[in-house]
C-alpha cells in the first residue's frame, strides 16, 4: 500500500484508501486507519467479508448485481471517490 502511495503521489493522482475485508482482522484494519489519519489520506470506504462475494465471482456477476443489499456500500464509495476528485 505505501509503495502505491508513493506512486499516485509522485504523479499527482487524487487517491484514498478502501479496507477489503476489514472485519477478518480489526487490529489490523485499525492499523490501516490510524495510518490513514496520520498522513491524511481519506478512507472511501470499508468493504465487510463476506461469502457472497464469492459467490457472485463464481456466478460471474458484479456483486450489486448478484445481491442488492451491497449497493448502497459500493454507492458510497463511488460518492466519497468523486467528491476526492472534483476537490483535485
Amino acid at each position: 500500500m505505501k509503495r502505491a502511495l508513493r506512486t499516485v503521489e509522485h504523479f499527482r493522482i487524487p487517491y484514498g484508501i478502501i479496507i477489503n475485508k476489514f472485519d477478518l482482522n480489526k487490529k489490523f484494519s485499525k492499523k490501516i486507519e490510524k495510518f490513514a489519519e496520520k498522513y491524511k489520506i481519506p478512507i472511501l470506504g470499508k468493504i465487510p467479508y463476506n461469502r457472497e462475494f464469492v459467490n457472485a465471482l463464481v456466478n460471474l456477476k458484479p456483486i450489486v448485481e448478484y445481491n442488492k443489499k451491497f449497493e448502497p456500500l459500493f454507492e458510497e464509495i463511488l460518492k466519497k471517490s468523486l467528491e476526492k476528485l472534483e476537490k483535485s
